[in-house]
């Protein structure tokens, strides 16, 4: 049986011998997409093959990816059964982009693993950077209860009189939605 194919989130190891290739993979795919998945026991066609599962083998997994990638991330390592075959399944995420392996940012590029180029490093840090220290990408503790209708429905027509705006005020939460806020 095949698992699937590998993708920019998806990557596919025959064995934890290969963890050096998965790091960088790891990295690759946390500075493109801020999420993915990495399966040990996997050849890269997609054939499950298995691979000997033991608790010190999860460690040395979970160790070599909190002692190489940076900014740390914590991933979800664990056994899993797939064909009747034991694997290891790493599923991670991470918004503090960029992220390195042994000090190199990578890049995903379809189902492979790039070295990025320094001017990409350097956009990708840029874009981060102003995503980050925006006002309105920062989470809230307000609910829609403490916004003032009025205020958001005088902002909507003062936007819509000036041709900023093509809908019309409905409620606080549909205004919020469509500013995305």
């Amino acid at each position: 049986m095949t698992f699937g194919q590998e993708s920019e989130t998806l990557e596919f190891k025959r064995s934890t011998g290969e963890i050096e290739d998965a790091l960088k993979d790891i990295a690759a795919i946390l500075n493109k997409s801020g999420n993915g998945e990495v399966y040990f026991g996997i050849h890269n066609n997609g054939e499950v093959t298995g691979q000997e599962v033991a608790a010190s083998t999860l460690r040395k997994v979970s160790q070599a990816i909190s002692n190489h990638i940076a900014p740390v991330i914590y991933p979800v390592v664990e056994k899993v059964t797939i064909d009747e075959k034991n694997c290891i399944k790493v599923a991670f995420e991470g918004v503090e982009k960029p992220y390195y392996c042994r000090g190199r940012a990578y890049i995903r590029v379809g189902e492979e693993s790039k070295l990025m180029a320094p001017l990409k490093r350097n956009e990708l840090i840029r874009a981060e950077s102003e995503y980050r220290f925006h006002w309105d990408s920062q989470p809230s503790d307000i609910g829609f209860k403490d916004i003032s209708r009025e205020a958001v429905q005088s902002f909507v027509e003062k936007a819509r009189s000036i041709e900023r705006l093509d809908w019309r005020y409905r409620s606080i939460e549909d205004a919020m939605r469509k500013l995305k806020l």
